[in-house]
């Protein structure tokens, strides 16, 4: 019985008990290709962290197959399990570079992303965000 006591009090704080979840295709996404020497970069960020949560961590892969871009993100983080007692406010963390795609001509292209489509025409200086809902 002392144990099932501790070991709800240690659930009860904000130093045990964290679970991770990952959401996909969830992330908020922007496409640039400065000159058609460079690589293609794909951003994400962009996500809140609310109360009692840490760790928050991409990862994204970008694919070719002739004009289309296959997108797809993994957004991972830890939550406190049981009583939490954290800051009021979510942070919301900016846009890091996530991966690159080389050797692509210059052109307009289907970017694919979860169920959502978007054109995207490269090269392009300018970091592209628009066009994607996110939650």
């Amino acid at each position: 019985m002392r144990t099932r006591i501790a070991m709800v009090l240690l659930c009860s704080t904000t130093l045990g008990c964290w679970k991770v979840i990952e959401e996909e295709d969830v992330a908020p996404i922007c496409i640039q290709q400065a000159s058609e020497a460079e690589p293609l970069v794909l951003f994400v960020g962009g996500m809140a962290t609310g109360p009692c949560e840490r760790n928050g961590m991409y990862h994204c892969d970008i694919q070719k197959d002739g004009d289309v871009l296959m997108v797809q993100t993994t957004y991972s983080k830890e939550i406190a399990g049981g009583l939490c007692s954290g800051r009021d406010i979510a942070m919301v963390d900016g846009l890091s570079a996530c991966a690159e795609l080389d050797d692509i001509a210059a052109g307009t292209y289907t970017v694919e992303y979860g169920e959502q489509t978007r054109s995207v025409t490269v090269p392009n200086p300018e970091v592209s965000c628009g066009g994607f809902d996110t939650p």
